[in-house]
C-alpha cells in the first residue's frame, strides 16, 4: 500500500506497450501513479518491489500469462493482498471463473472502456484502502484487547494480593485484639493478685493476734481452774496478776479479730470471683455497682500509674445496673490507662458518676495533653494512636467502645489541647431482654 497521503499507484502489465498509452496518461490525469511491466517476470519483480495498491493484468502474455502471474503474487507474502483485475479480450465463462480462481478481483474487457477502467480501478483501490484500515483497527484492537488482557490479569492478581493481605490483617487485627484484651486481663489480674496479697498478710497476721489473745486468756483461766481459790501462794505471777474482770475486753478484741478477718476473707471471695470471670468466655449477666466496680479496677490499677497519677473518686447516688462486671471493669481499666498516658510527667484523673432517667453515666476526666480536634473521630478506629512515642498500639478505646455498645450504651468525648480530655460512658440501668442471651 502507498504510504499515507500519496497518490495510489497502479502497476499496468500488458506485452503490448501501444496498447497503454492512453490508460497510463488517463489514470495519471486522474490523481494515480502508474508503473508499467511488459511481461509476467517482470510485473513479479516490480509487485515485490513497489508493492503497487492495484494491478491491472493482462492475461494473453507470452511465456507467462496473466493467471500464472497472479498464482505467484498471492504466494507471495509480500505480494497476496494486492488487488488484481484481469484484462482481457475472453469473454467466456471458463475464463472468468479462471480469474477468480486465482486470485482476481474483477474483470476488464478489452478493448478498454476508460471511463469503465477509471471507476472499477477507483473502487477497487477504496475497497482496498477501507480493507487496510479495518486490517489495522483490527490489530489495534487486538493490540489493546491484549494490553486490557494484561491489565486485567495484573488487576486481578492485584485484587487477589489485596483480599490475601486483607485477610492477613484481619487475622492480625484479631490477634492483636485479643493480645490487647489480655493485656487488659493481665492488668487486672496483676492488680487482683496484689489485691490479693494484702488480706492474706492481713489475715494471718489477725488469727495470730487471735491466738496470741485467746493463749493470753486460757492459761491464767487454766492455772486457777487447777490451783483453785485456797491455792493463790502456787500460782506464778501472771496468774497471780490476772484480773478475771478483764476477761470481756479480751472477748471482745478476739471477736474483733475474727471480724476482720472474715472481713479479709469476702475480700479474698471477692477477688476470686473477679479472677473467675477473667478466665470465662462468656461472663454472666449480673445486677452491679459501678462506684464498686470503679474501686476495684482502680484499686488494681493504682500501682501501675501511682509514680505519676493522683486518681480522685466522686460518687453519685446511682442504682445497681444490669452489666456483665468484669467487662466493664476492662472498660474502665482502658480508660484509666488511656487517661494515665496522656499524662506525660505528673497530674490527676478524676472519676466522676451520675445518672439521668434509665441511664447512669461515667466521666473519667484528666489533665493532659489532650486530643486534637482532626484526630477526635479517629481515637475509636482500631490501630489507630495520636501518641508520637509509640505507646501501645490504639487497641484499648476500640475495645472500650465494642464493650459499651455490647452493654446499649456509648462513649462520648470532649477534649481541648494541652488542658487534658473527658470520657463520658453512659450505660442503661437495665438491660434490653435480648441482650441476657448474649
Amino acid at each position: 500500500m502507498s504510504d499515507k497521503g500519496a497518490s495510489p499507484t497502479v502497476l499496468i502489465v500488458d506485452d503490448t506497450p501501444t496498447n497503454l498509452g492512453v490508460v497510463v496518461e488517463f489514470l495519471e490525469e486522474n490523481g494515480f501513479r502508474v508503473v508499467v511491466a511488459q511481461d509476467g517476470k517482470e510485473a513479479l519483480q516490480r509487485a515485490t518491489f513497489i508493492k503497487p495498491d492495484l494491478i491491472l493484468l493482462d492475461v494473453m502474455m507470452p511465456g507467462m500469462d496473466g493467471f500464472e502471474v497472479c498464482r505467484q503474487l498471492k504466494s507471495n507474502i509480500a505480494t497476496r493482498d494486492i488487488s488484481v483485475i484481469f484484462m482481457t479480450a475472453l469473454a467466456d465463462t471458463a475464463s472468468k471463473l479462471e480469474g477468480f480462481k486465482v486470485g482476481g478481483v474483477d474483470y476488464l474487457t478489452k478493448p478498454l472502456e476508460i471511463e469503465e477502467m477509471l471507476a472499477r480501478v477507483s473502487t477497487h483501490i477504496a475497497l482496498r484502502t477501507t480493507q487496510i484500515k479495518l486490517g489495522e483497527q483490527n490489530q489495534r484492537l487486538q493490540r489493546e484487547a491484549s494490553v486490557r488482557q494484561v491489565a486485567e490479569s495484573t488487576l486481578q492478581q492485584a485484587r487477589d494480593e489485596l483480599k490475601s493481605v486483607y485477610k492477613r490483617l484481619e487475622i492480625a487485627k484479631v490477634q492483636l485484639l485479643q493480645a490487647t484484651k489480655m493485656t487488659s486481663q493481665s492488668v487486672l489480674a496483676r492488680g487482683a493478685a496484689r489485691r490479693i496479697a494484702h488480706p492474706i498478710a492481713s489475715l494471718r497476721e489477725h488469727l495470730r493476734d487471735l491466738e496470741a489473745c485467746i493463749a493470753r486468756q486460757v492459761a491464767p483461766v487454766a492455772a486457777f481452774e487447777v490451783a483453785g481459790d485456797d491455792s493463790e501462794a502456787t500460782l506464778s505471777a501472771p496468774a497471780k496478776s490476772f484480773d478475771r474482770g478483764s476477761l470481756p475486753q479480751l472477748e471482745q478484741g478476739a471477736l474483733q479479730l475474727i471480724e476482720q478477718a472474715i472481713s479479709d476473707l469476702a475480700q479474698m471471695e471477692e477477688i476470686q470471683e473477679v479472677l473467675g470471670e477473667l478466665s470465662s468466655s462468656q461472663p454472666a449477666w449480673k445486677l452491679g455497682t459501678v462506684a464498686h466496680l470503679l474501686d476495684n479496677t482502680v484499686a488494681m490499677l493504682v500501682d501501675e500509674v501511682a509514680d505519676t497519677v493522683k486518681i480522685v473518686t466522686t460518687y453519685a447516688e446511682i442504682p445497681a445496673i444490669e452489666c456483665k462486671p468484669v467487662e466493664l471493669m476492662q472498660v474502665f481499666m482502658n480508660l484509666l490507662l488511656n487517661a494515665a498516658q496522656a499524662i506525660p510527667k505528673s497530674g490527676e484523673i478524676h472519676i466522676v458518676t451520675g445518672g439521668e432517667e434509665q441511664e447512669i453515666w461515667i466521666d473519667i476526666r484528666d489533665n493532659g495533653i489532650g486530643i486534637a480536634p482532626e484526630n477526635q473521630k479517629r481515637i475509636f478506629d482500631p490501630f489507630y494512636s495520636g501518641r508520637p512515642d509509640g505507646k501501645g498500639v490504639g487497641l484499648g478505646l476500640p475495645l472500650a467502645l465494642a464493650a459499651v455498645r455490647k452493654h446499649h450504651g456509648r462513649i462520648e468525648v470532649s477534649s481541648t489541647p494541652g488542658a487534658g480530655s473527658t470520657f463520658r460512658v453512659w450505660l442503661p440501668i437495665r438491660q434490653p431482654i435480648a441482650a441476657q442471651a448474649d
